[in-house]
């Protein structure tokens, strides 16, 4: 048992001493090298928060290559997630995408329980839309019935709002997002 677990310590070792990565890393980055959004995907899912939010940053410098899964992945990530930190990175990465299309997962993460997650989704929607309305009004951490009126009249708005969004990323920035 004890060589078992020193040559788990020792491949830990040199996965990651040569390069400087830490274990996580070192275990997110062939994932990441090879574009392997659903490889990806499933390490955002671990029950490691380490490794999760090491792949849901990954995902977010993910190419174009399987962009409908990649912002699938990190919406799922944004609504499932157990982890606060993964959570608002998964909602940040989906406005620096400006991921417009899931929308309704961003106004859903405006009630979520951590206010650092309520944040960040306010940010994305503020980039994606370039209204400041959410985070106006939610301020630096907004209280979660201050966030559940904001949702309620963002989910209001966002039927009439989204045509003209779709068509604004349709004309100027090139193929959207899903």
């Amino acid at each position: 048992m004890v060589l078992v677990g020193m040559a788990v310590a020792l491949v830990l070792h040199y996965a990651s001493a040569p390069t400087g990565r830490t274990p996580t890393e070192a275990m997110v980055l062939p994932y990441a090298r090879q574009g392997d959004v659903d490889g990806l995907a499933r390490l955002a899912a671990s029950d490691d928060l380490a490794v999760a939010q090491e792949a849901v940053r990954a995902l977010g410098t993910a190419g174009p290559q399987g962009r409908p899964h990649l912002v699938e992945a990190l919406a799922d990530a944004a609504r499932r997630d157990k982890a606060p930190d993964v959570r608002a990175a998964a909602v940040t990465i989906l406005g620096r995408r400006l991921a417009h299309r899931q929308m309704p997962t961003l106004i859903d993460a405006l009630e979520d329980p951590d206010p650092l997650v309520r944040r960040r989704a306010a940010d994305a929607f503020r980039r994606i839309t370039g209204l400041a309305l959410a985070t106006e009004r939610l301020g630096a951490g907004g209280s979660g019935s201050d966030a559940s009126a904001v949702a309620a009249e963002l989910r209001a708005m966002w039927p009439s709002m989204r045509t003209m969004v779709e068509a604004y990323y349709e004309n100027h920035r090139g193929p959207a997002e899903p």
